[in-house]
């Protein structure tokens, strides 16, 4: 048997799948790199961020709602900052989902509301101007009886803008019977 020379020639070519491989690990090597920074380019745009000057939310509810009927939520968001600024989302948490469902708004949404991360999102993009102000209404009802506390998680620029109210929640046998309008009281008038 004939022995088969050795060459003493290093190769000048790799084989196409060799080939192959080395750019797809390139690629993937690449891909880690552009994903590493996004995440600390997010990263800090987020810690970074500041809530906005001069904006200032507020809401209004109820002190005692029924269980299972809407009730009025007022939410005032007030500029007195330099510059206009815009309501672009309003965001249900999970943890006021547990205990309250929002229903009809005004002035209504954009679109929505979309399931984002386990929250429910309603797009709006309101302008308010400097000076100026936007309110928005929800008819919200409570799930259950209790004393609970909500919130109304509004975008406004990068970062979320959080006002709290709170209610006593009650079935209707024990709710308060409210007085309708035009209805007589029992009381003279000079008590009324």
């Amino acid at each position: 048997m004939e022995a088969i020379p050795e060459s003493t020639e290093p190769s000048r070519s790799l084989p196409p799948a060799a080939r192959v491989a080395i750019g797809c690990g390139s690629g993937c090597v690449g891909l880690v790199v552009l994903q590493g920074l996004i995440l600390l380019g997010g990263s800090s745009l987020l810690f970074s961020a500041k809530p906005l000057d001069g904006i200032k939310v507020t809401v209004d509810a109820p002190q005692q709602v029924t269980v299972g009927k809407p009730f009025p939520v007022h939410v005032v968001v007030k500029n007195s900052g330099a510059s206009e600024v815009r309501v672009q989302n309003l965001l249900l948490r999970p943890d006021t989902a547990l205990h309250f469902e929002f229903r009809k708004m005004k002035p209504g949404h954009e679109s929505g509301p979309d399931d984002v991360m386990g929250s429910r999102v309603w797009r709006y993009n309101a302008a308010v101007p400097v000076r100026g102000s936007w309110k928005l209404d929800i008819d919200v009802v409570a799930k259950s009886a209790g004393s609970h506390e909500g919130r109304v998680d509004l975008q406004i620029g990068v970062l979320p803008t959080t006002a709290s109210f709170k209610v006593e929640a009650v079935e209707a046998a024990t709710a308060a019977p409210a007085e309708k309008p035009g209805s007589v009281s029992s009381k003279p008038a000079h008590q009324r």
